[in-house]
């Protein structure tokens, strides 16, 4: 049976869904009774996340941050290769990356690559 016009909910209407959708054909309730999800009961696992580092002021965590920050700035600038397929190009077009919260200072050096590459 198809539902008319009228009955149609107006909601679904406004959503372009085609009234064909709401049969009683025994195709639609053959194909309703055999869905995926109702094949079996599933009990996923709980899920425990690890505890997000806060980073307060003093704490250990934030300590080993700036340690690695200034460790890491103490290096720069480096160096980044262009590598296509697994190998290092040299384009001699090389382009700076500077310090995001220093912009005076270099972080990174790199080969930018162009069409040829």
């Amino acid at each position: 049976m198809m539902f008319s016009p009228k009955s149609f909910p107006a909601s679904a209407m406004r959503r372009s869904v085609s009234p064909r959708l709401f049969t009683t054909s025994s195709a639609a309730a053959h194909y309703a009774a055999y869905r995926p999800h109702q094949l079996g009961i599933y009990r996923l696992p709980d899920i425990h996340n690890e505890p997000n580092p806060q980073y307060a002021p003093g704490s250990p965590e934030r300590e080993k941050l700036l340690e690695a920050v200034h460790e890491l700035c103490s290096q720069a600038p480096l160096h980044v290769p262009l590598v296509i397929n697994g190998k290092e190009v040299k384009t001699g077009n090389i382009e700076q990356q500077l310090m995001p919260a220093e912009h005076s200072k270099v972080l990174c050096t790199y080969e930018n690559a162009g069409p040829k590459e």
